[in-house]
């Protein structure tokens, strides 16, 4: 890979490489990464909130910054195997939405709701944001539980992905 590349690739939105070779073995390889994401991502994160030294804390949270991207392109690629070459845009399109609406505007809202309640039943500003950021790594089981029923219906709807498509009219 040129030098020139290397910008474009890190800005790209591409799934993490063990994903891909693991995609090509086992039908739910993506997810199977993304499980470790969570495996991981949890006791690092907690090492970054609870740590008591700073630069402990620093390490823990440049661990979490390698790890926690290599979800990032899993979804979208799931999503562009699961439909029509034409609908990839708009599936997506739709995909990048709810992220951005569910993950990136609610999380932090919550997150700050939550630090807010803490702080008025006593908690410190700073207990109460540590709390807050620790409970909402709940998320997490939701993640897995879904992920767990992705696993189970995953290659169902792949295999049968041409043949719902001829139903709905749609010329192969």
């Amino acid at each position: 890979m040129s030098q020139r590349n290397i910008p474009t690739r890190m800005q790209s939105i591409e799934p993490c490489p063990l994903s891909t070779k693991l995609r090509k073995k086992y039908v739910n390889g993506r997810f199977y990464v993304a499980f470790l994401v969570i495996l991981l991502i949890a006791p690092f994160n907690l090492g970054v909130l609870y740590s008591e030294n700073l630069y402990a804390s620093y390490i823990w949270n440049f661990i979490v910054q390698l790890i926690s991207p290599m979800w990032v392109g899993i979804a979208p690629a799931i999503v562009a195997d699961l439909v029509m070459p034409r609908m990839r845009a708009i599936a997506g399109a739709f995909y990048i939405l709810m992220v951005s609406m569910l993950g990136l505007a609610l999380g932090p809202y919550s997150v700050g709701l939550l630090s807010d309640t803490l702080i008025s039943q006593g908690y410190s500003d700073a207990e109460g944001l540590k709390t807050a950021l620790a409970a909402s790594m709940g998320v997490l089981i939701i993640s897995a539980i879904t992920l767990l029923l992705a696993c189970r219906y995953l290659p169902g709807d792949e295999s049968s992905k041409l043949d719902r498509a001829k139903e709905l009219g749609e010329v192969i």
